[in-house]
């Protein structure tokens, strides 16, 4: 293993890894941007258990509310996983050591000894975290808009879709909905069959 020992050395690649993250800051927001625009109520109802909704959520707005709240943050956490990968390859190429031991195992990606595994810096997980602070990402106020945009957009497929006339909330309906989120038939194949029912 390549230990860094001098101070110097250590802050040379804690600037070279900072160098990469920022550098890949706007790949990441952009992915995180392309999954709110490209969200789809299967997206947003998929997985989730419609039992627990039933008991615990009366409105479909706060139902639709919290479940693109749980779908955000599973994509977000995916995303920042893929993204943290790509860091920990970079660490070990500047450290000449394998990624290995991190990949295969995204919880090692929080902890301090993994990445001190591969780049022999103590304080490299604490660099790699400053890197995230809030002021240095991009499309922040893009990402909020596109936030507001799909649950807007989503609310209104919902209403159409899996709501009363009366604008509550169709539970049978979205019951079978969500059953159906995990075939291969489209939104509007399961909307139309859901629709023509007796």
């Amino acid at each position: 293993m390549t230990y860094i020992h001098d101070t110097t050395t250590t802050e040379s690649f804690s600037k070279e890894v900072s160098q990469y993250i920022e550098a890949n800051l706007h790949i990441l927001q952009q992915k995180r941007l392309d999954t709110l625009n490209n969200a789809t109520l299967e997206d947003v109802f998929k997985n989730r258990n419609p039992y627990l909704l039933r008991a615990t959520v009366s409105d479909a707005i706060s139902l639709l509310d919290r479940c693109m709240e749980r779908y955000i943050a599973s994509a977000d956490e995916r995303i920042f996983d893929n993204f943290l990968l790509g860091v920990a390859a970079c660490t070990a190429q500047i450290s000449d050591e394998s990624v290995s031991r991190i990949d295969g195992d995204n919880r090692r990606l929080y902890r301090r000894e993994s990445w001190e595994s591969v780049s022999g810096s103590p304080t490299l997980y604490l660099e790699i975290l400053r890197a995230f602070s809030p002021e240095k990402l991009p499309l922040r106020t893009e990402l909020l808009e596109a936030r507001d945009r799909s649950l807007h957009r989503l609310l209104l497929q919902f209403y159409q879709l899996l709501c009363n006339e009366d604008a509550t909330v169709d539970w049978e309906r979205l019951t079978e909905f969500i059953s159906e989120c995990d075939t291969e038939e489209s939104f509007c194949d399961v909307g139309e069959r859901i629709d023509s029912r007796p």
